[in-house]
């Protein structure tokens, strides 16, 4: 089914819908789905509708901290990430999220806390591991750093923060060939990354290898 068709089976839905619990249920889909589409003033809309019906609904405070996140306010992402966590303490993916909204304000000592107790209950987390190479990376501890996200690496795919993180700290060495390396491996698993494409293809240019840097730029804006 198409996202067009699912929402508006979503927006039907809703009408037929009696309970509080459906109704709830219901909008939180509705928002997920806006989400997916971009529709963030709508997105943001239905998740209030959610909390309306339900103040202490985990997924509605994390995925409004997700769309405050995009918006790049992420003071508010913080306080949504935060409220998530106070009613559901053991929420990896907003522990991982509050984590990096401490490292854009620059408060890199309650960004190692979070990630610090996430990788208490998950040891292998390697989002949690990112966010620490990333305060390390800010430091100054680029070597540590990069080694430590080395040592982290899964075979197959890595998420694609962690990708950034580590070819990002291979530019600020100067070892430009692991950069182009790291981030051709990232874009075999996420080819439709623009991020990650226009990141390989300014690395290629800073290479000075303008041709290499094509076909990357046009996988960008394809």
């Amino acid at each position: 089914i198409g996202k067009g068709l699912l929402l508006a089976s979503l927006v039907m839905c809703l009408s037929a819908c009696t309970s509080k619990d459906e109704r709830e249920a219901h909008y939180l889909q509705l928002g997920k789905s806006l989400l997916e589409q971009n529709h963030l003033d709508q997105a943001v809309a239905q998740f209030h509708n959610v909390l309306q019906l339900n103040a202490a609904n985990v997924e509605a405070y994390y995925q409004l901290g997700l769309i405050q996140e995009t918006r790049q306010q992420y003071r508010a992402a913080q306080e949504y990430f935060t409220r998530a966590l106070e009613r559901e303490p053991d929420h990896a993916q907003a522990q991982v999220r509050l984590a990096r909204m401490h490292l854009m304000l620059g408060q890199s000592p309650q960004a190692t806390a979070n990630a610090s107790a996430l990788l208490k209950a998950d040891p292998a987390n390697i989002s949690a591991k990112t966010v620490l190479a990333q305060v390390n990376g800010q430091q100054g501890n680029l070597g540590k750093a990069a080694d430590d996200l080395e040592k982290a690496k899964k075979s197959g795919s890595n998420p694609v923060e962690f990708y950034q993180e580590l070819a990002s700290l291979y530019l600020r060495r100067g070892e430009l060939s692991k950069a182009q390396t790291i981030l051709v491996e990232a874009i075999k698993y996420h080819p439709q990354n623009v991020t990650l494409q226009t990141g390989l293809a300014q690395a290629y240019l800073q290479g000075g290898n303008a041709e290499k840097a094509e076909t990357p730029l046009l996988a960008a804006i394809a």
